[in-house]
């Protein structure tokens, strides 16, 4: 918990984060996402899942809470990941998986779980509701990256 810029695992991440899975809760006023609250170029997370009740109580314009990430800058890549935590509060701004300027690939979020049906911004990633994420099928571009939902 924090003021901003806080993530479950790190506030700010600028590497790779890789196979991570996490769950619990997280609050701050601003850019507090489930896994990383920023991801800053040349940033890529992949196979990397975030199971966390995601609190964002500012009410500043752009106050943003993910369920994976706040934010995903330009240059920044988000594979093979997703999110089923909830993303609540005051902010105007919340995403099922991630506020996008960068690249996602193969990356989801619960629907149902997040409360958020189709993401604000309308840039991917896609929203999945539960059942569609527990049927079996492959979500990836290649089986080094690819999800298995069953």
């Amino acid at each position: 918990n924090g003021h901003g810029t806080v993530g479950g695992l790190a506030g700010f991440s600028s590497g790779r984060v890789a196979a991570v899975w996490i769950s619990g809760s997280v609050s701050a006023n601003t850019n507090v996402g489930g896994l990383v609250g920023v991801a800053g170029s040349p940033s890529t997370i992949v196979a990397s899942y975030a199971a966390v009740a995601v609190a964002c109580a500012s009410t500043h314009g752009s106050a943003t809470g993910g369920g994976l990430v706040s934010h995903n800058n330009s240059g920044a890549t988000i594979e093979a990941s997703y999110a089923t935590g909830t993303v609540t509060g005051a902010c105007p701004n919340k995403h099922g998986l991630a506020a996008n300027s960068g690249t996602v690939e193969a990356s989801y979020w619960d629907e149902d779980l997040s409360g958020i049906d189709d993401d604000a911004d309308g840039d991917p990633p896609e929203g999945e509701p539960t059942l569609a994420l527990q049927t079996p099928r492959a979500y990836g571009a290649d089986s080094d990256s690819a999800i298995e939902f069953s």
